[in-house]
Formats: C-alpha cells, sequence, structure tokens
C-alpha cells in the first residue's frame, strides 16, 4: 500500500486511461482481478499510462515521429526509455505512449458503442 501512496503523490492514478483486466471468464470459479501479477509487460503498461498522461503532445507530432520509433525498434532491437538521457530516444519514447493511448481510448469507444 505504500507503493500507492507514494505514487498518488506523483500522479493522479484515477486518471490513468488503462485497461488491466484482459478479459474474464464468468465459468471459472474464484477468478480474483485483483490477484493478477505485476509482472514486466503489465508495468510497462502502467509506465506507457503514466507517461501518456503527463506530456504535452499533438496527434500530428506523433504521427511524424512514428517511423523515427519504427526505425528505432529496428536499429536497437527494443522500445525506446522514456527516461533516457538522449532527448531524442525520450520524445519518441513519448510518442510512442501517446499513441498507445490514443489506441486504447479509441477501442474503448468503440466498444463502448
Amino acid at each position: 500500500m505504500n507503493l500507492i501512496n507514494m505514487v498518488k503523490k506523483f500522479i493522479n492514478v484515477r486518471e490513468l486511461d488503462i485497461d488491466l483486466i484482459d478479459g474474464i471468464n464468468p465459468f471459472r470459479e474464484g477468478f480474483d482481478v485483483a490477484s493478477k501479477a505485476l509482472d514486466t509487460p503489465l508495468l510497462k503498461q502502467i509506465q506507457s499510462a503514466m507517461v501518456a498522461q503527463r506530456i504535452q503532445m499533438t496527434e500530428d507530432e506523433a504521427r511524424t515521429l512514428w517511423p523515427r520509433i519504427k526505425r528505432f525498434r529496428e536499429a536497437e532491437g527494443r522500445e525506446p526509455n522514456p527516461h533516457a538521457a538522449e532527448p531524442l530516444e525520450k520524445r519518441i519514447a513519448e510518442a510512442l505512449a501517446y499513441i498507445r493511448a490514443k489506441k486504447a481510448e479509441r477501442l474503448r469507444a468503440a466498444a463502448a458503442e
């Protein structure tokens, strides 16, 4: 619980736009969503949502940076790090987080219709 309290000091966790429930099997007894393990992909998803929430970016800038994101992945064999020392890597990581957040928003809006 201390981790959550520390995070609340830096970011409003209620405003994070992420869906941590992949799906629920109604026939499986005792399914507990809260027991989902905090593994690396889940923590990366949370980090990406937090980065997307705090950055200032336009859709045009994100679209412009998309080819650089793809080239970075191919050249480095990994995704750009939002905490990198190099400003360009940091900015393309922010663009990637922005793109993912917008995609998740569109998917949720489509599902709600």
